[in-house]
């Protein structure tokens, strides 16, 4: 009969090895049972009160690394195992009980080979809990935000009007082949309102809206980050109609290579088949948009599940006109209308962001030469053209003219007309 030292040594070999499966953890699980069996027959023959403290002290810790191995195995928490039971208390007031509780039974320890084991591990509650995350995603729609407060993308707000808002007011006239897009890609410019049009149309529909981001489907444990995008389409189809948008979406779906990491590739491959698999049905109301100002990195198999593909350009001298009026509507200013034409064409390769940090920083000049007490008074100087001079000097356009010609050629090779 083998040592219980020996014992250990098996139980933890199995236990740690970096390719167990259900079988090793379920073999460790018995040895651990069977060394805690012989430690307590040993108990009842030692007399010197150190050794019972050691023993004690060992079968705790052999008990640990057992519940280690059954939470391996069943993640679910349920009722506690009797031997667990008894050492609930210190160790010290341990009793040595006259019969051990056998180990567990085969059942949960040597899988069928005709039952996968993620099917044979697979519980309500472990589902339910990662619903229950995606839940979270859900964005507050009680925001009140509406088309007109983006200034620009006409055809962008008019293709979503159409594929979104329209179909949820009417659902028995898009069906069939006038059935909504499934994705919507938007691409563009860094800074040019894609995260805005979501927002807005997160007010103005009527649909379930979740807002998805890389930590919303990321997991330390394993195989739980495609569980995640299963969950994530579960509970968009139960609450349908509703409205998925990824922003950022190239660090989800990136092109898919020799290099790539497994549980990077298991994720994409997930959502390939939720997007467009044989499971999903023709009539859900589920509509995912993406948003990504690197488009040559997604994949193409994810780019073929976005049939419509809109440009977000850089707003035009008109936009770029209503955005500058809109900001300087909240501040005082003594801007004649052909100073403001002049800023418009001194901007001309600034996004939306830009031109609102531009403006920012405009607001900021007279501060700078106000004394202090005209600030304790309230009295601030207007915002004149030299303030924008000064601030067309510190803030520059963060797109590039090569970058720009990248995505005009991207758009005519793929984009939607």
């Amino acid at each position: 009969m083998a040592s219980v030292n020996d014992l250990i040594d098996q139980a933890l070999l199995f236990k740690c090895n970096l390719k167990s499966a259900q079988y090793e953890y379920s073999k460790a699980l018995n040895i651990f049972y069977e060394a805690i069996q012989m430690l307590f027959e040993s108990l009842k023959q030692v007399n010197e009160p150190n050794e019972v403290q050691k023993t004690k002290t060992l079968i705790n810790h052999l008990l640990n690394q057992a519940e280690q191995c059954k939470n391996q195995l069943n993640p679910v928490k349920s009722a506690p195992n009797p031997i667990v039971q008894i050492f609930r208390q210190p160790v010290i007031d341990i009793q040595i009980p006259q019969s051990i509780p056998s180990p567990p039974t085969g059942k949960i320890n040597k899988p069928t080979h005709n039952e996968p084991i993620e099917k044979a591990n697979k519980t309500n509650s472990n589902e339910d809990s990662l619903e229950a995350m995606i839940e979270t995603e859900i964005l507050d729609t009680s925001q009140s935000m509406k088309w007109d407060d983006i200034s620009g993308l006409a055809n962008a707000k008019a293709m979503l009007h159409e594929a979104v808002i329209l179909p949820s007011q009417y659902p028995n006239i898009f069906t069939g082949i006038r059935a909504p897009p499934k994705g919507i890609l938007l691409f563009g410019p860094p800074g040019t309102g894609k995260t805005l049009l979501a927002k807005a149309l997160a007010s103005q529909s009527s649909a379930c809206f979740f807002s998805i981001s890389a930590s919303s489907l990321t997991s330390k444990f394993y195989g739980e980050a495609e569980k995640l995008v299963r969950a994530l389409f579960t509970v968009a189809k139960r609450k349908q109609p509703s409205v998925v948008f990824i922003d950022e979406v190239d660090s989800i779906l990136s092109s898919r290579g020799q290099g790539e990491h497994e549980a990077s590739r298991r994720v994409k491959t997930e959502f390939l088949v939720q997007m467009d698999g044989v499971r999903g049905a023709g009539d859900d109301r589920v509509i995912l948009i993406a948003a990504t100002n690197r488009p040559q990195e997604l994949d193409e198999a994810v780019i073929r599940r976005f049939p419509k593909r809109v440009y977000i350009d850089l707003p035009n001298e008109k936009t770029r006109e209503d955005l500058i009026k809109h900001q300087l509507s909240k501040v005082g200013n003594n801007l004649s209308e052909s100073d403001i034409q002049t800023i418009v064409q001194q901007t001309n390769l600034y996004s939306g962001s830009d031109l609102a940090a531009l403006c920012k920083e405009a607001a900021m000049e007279p501060l700078r030469k106000a004394t202090n007490e005209n600030l304790k008074k309230g009295v601030i100087p207007e915002i004149s053209f030299e303030s924008f001079r000064a601030a067309l000097s510190v803030i520059r356009p963060s797109v590039s003219s090569s970058s720009l010609e990248f995505y005009t050629e991207w758009n005519a090779q793929f984009g939607s007309k």
